[in-house]
Formats: C-alpha cells, structure tokens, sequence
C-alpha cells in the first residue's frame, strides 16, 4: 500500500513539476506556451532527457492503473516497471544545469551529485546483493506438481532453507537458472510451511512465463529473493480470524491457516468457480478439521455471484455470527478483495483488522 502510493503521489509531483515549470518559463520569456516549451528543449541542456524522463514516468504511472495493469501480461509491466531506473537517472542532469540552487553554490552542487552517486550504490547494491546471496543458497527444484485447472506447485529445496526464518503468507521473487527465465524473477507466495521436504510455491498459469515455470525439471537451479511481506498469521496477534480466498490467492491463505492455532477458531471461505479449481483442498480440510474451525464454499460463475452477492453483509454475518471480533485475511481477484472488503467494513468489522495481499506487489 505505501508503495502504490507513494509511486502515484511521485507521478503526480514529476508532472506538476513540467507543467508549472514550462508555464513558468514561457511567462518569464513572455512566449506561448507552445513556444516556452520548444525554446527549453532547443536551447537548454539535459531537457529532451528531462521530457523523456516525465513520458517514461507517465506511462509507468497509467501501467499501474488496475484495468491496463490486468490487461497487461507479468513481464510487461516488469519491464514498464524497470524503465523507472532510466527515468530517474535521465531527470538528473536538468537539475544541475537549471536548478538556481546549484548554479551559484558549488559545494551544494557536489554534495547533491554525492547524494545521488550514493543512492546509485545502494540501489545496485540491493538490486545485486541480493541475488548474489541467492547464489550461495543453493537451491533447487525438487518436483513440479499439477493441483487444479491451469494451477500447479513448485516444489525447492536446499541446506540454506533451514536458516530461513519463513511465516505463512509470504512471499519470495523466484528465479530459475534456465534458459529464457533465469533474467527475470516472478513474485510467488508460499503455499505451505517449510520442511525438511522443501518448500512450495502454488500459481497459475498467468502470463508469459508461468506455463514455462510449471515445466521445470528436477535439478534445476533456482534463486530465491526474500522472504517478503507482513501478510501473515502474527498480524491477528492471536485473535480468532476469517481467511478469505480466491482462486490462486488460496495460496497464501492456506499458508497462514498452518500458521493459525485452534483458539483462533479460523473460518475460511474459499470463493471458486469450478469446485475442481479448488486446489490443496485435501491438505486445508485436514488443517481446518485440527483447528476446529469451519469451511464454506462459494461456488458458481462469476455472473451468478454478481447477481446474489455472497460477500453482503447478510452472507458473511451468516457465515461469520462474530465477525466485529476477528481479524480478516483476503488474497483474489481485486474484484474479490474490493467487495468483501465492502462487505467486513459495512459489517462493522475495523480497517485495521483487515489486511490484504495483492499479487504483484
């Protein structure tokens, strides 16, 4: 949440900055709008790099938009993403040449220079850094495994796993050293706890490259980047909870129904289409069964839910008699997420015991 917002508040301050500067240098010139901004690009340095820079910023911007951000396939927008590196270092130079601050004061000029050289290790670094740790983890695939329609699971292992301190819920950038995947790392959460087995990751065939994934073979070399994120059972701090899935995002959840103790008392409602889409389905009745908690199916297309409605206050009051007293947990579709957050908050359950995790961080 405080990166998608502090990216759009970024997007929103780059291009108020080349409006109200380009209004500002036409109207010091005493020159159309359309001329000021001709005359910068022509006769003032680093200022074509400094237009490219806000397009670039734009369009990585409008590629977050929910409905082209889900119209565009994973590695798409990876790489839309990764044009913000580009952006910034080509905002950098106009700084220099037209920021008053640093014209007249040449210590002031350096030590921003300083500043940015810094901040350029330290993003390398942690950009590097973190996959040549992952080299020295050695691990590997162990299996591959079909769980449901268009959904399977990765199965890793290695010693270094032993050290990883791992919770139900999070997730890690994978990266297979294989031909056409090792250049790019796909966020994957994982899908049961570790063991000495392994660990396991379940997704879907979405995208480019995930069908190539679920084709992996035993052996293969893989690198790990995390674990990340707080989408876990600690966030309850041991009040009971309601764990609310859809689809793939079934996942995580039932990571952190292995997580749940029997007082939590979970609840889980599992939002399908197909009941045959319903994947690990043996392994979380067995962790529902031992915790003593309930389990509901909402089964149907997407048509009927939509005109039934099964996430209104009325159903999960139903489901959930006290559901002001739990802590919820909902992984889907952002259709899902945005109506059963809908439904908790009119329910009376507080912003602050809902907790969210959307794929593609």
């Amino acid at each position: 949440a405080a990166h998608r917002w502090f990216g759009i508040t970024t997007v929103i301050f780059v291009v108020a900055h080349s409006v109200i500067g380009t209004l500002a240098w036409a109207a010091l010139a005493q020159m159309s709008v359309t001329s000021g901004l001709v005359d910068l690009l022509a006769n003032e340095a680093w200022m074509v790099a400094a237009l490219v820079s806000t397009t670039l910023f734009v369009i990585i911007g409008l590629s977050s938009y929910r409905r082209i951000k889900n119209a565009l396939a994973y590695e798409t927008w990876y790489f839309l993403h990764l044009t913000g590196y580009l952006a910034v270092l080509l905002g950098f130079g106009h700084q220099l040449t037209l920021g008053s601050d640093f014209l007249v004061d040449r210590i002031t000029r350096w030590w921003w220079i300083g500043l940015a050289v810094a901040t350029l290790a330290i993003v390398i670094w942690s950009r590097i850094g973190v996959i040549v740790r992952s080299f020295s983890r050695r691990l590997y695939v162990t299996a591959v495994s079909r769980e449901g329609t268009g959904i399977g699971s990765i199965h890793i292992n290695g010693p270094s796993l032993e050290r990883m301190r791992i919770a139900g819920g999070q997730f890690f950038l994978v990266r297979p050293l294989t031909k056409g995947l090792w250049w790019q790392a796909h966020p994957f959460s994982v899908s049961a706890a570790p063991t000495t087995a392994g660990i396991r990751f379940t997704i879907k065939q979405l995208g480019d490259d995930t069908p190539n994934l679920l084709k992996l073979k035993p052996g293969t070399r893989v690198l790990l980047e995390g674990p990340y994120g707080v989408f876990t059972a600690e966030q309850a701090a041991g009040s009971p909870i309601v764990l609310i899935a859809g689809g793939v995002g079934i996942a995580p959840i039932r990571a952190i129904l292995e997580d749940c103790s029997p007082e939590q008392q979970p609840i889980l409602i599992v939002r399908l289409r197909h009941e045959g889409d319903f994947a690990h389905r043996d392994e979380i009745e067995d962790l529902i069964r031992a915790r003593g908690g309930q389990l509901h199916l909402i089964v149907g297309p997407r048509e009927w839910c939509a005109a039934r409605d099964p996430f209104a206050v009325q159903s999960l009051t139903t489901m959930i008699p006290d559901i002001t007293g739990r802590h919820a947990f909902i992984c889907g579709p952002a259709s899902l997420e945005s109506a059963v957050v809908k439904g908790l908050r009119k329910a009376g359950m507080q912003s602050s015991s809902i907790h969210l995790e959307r794929f593609g961080v």
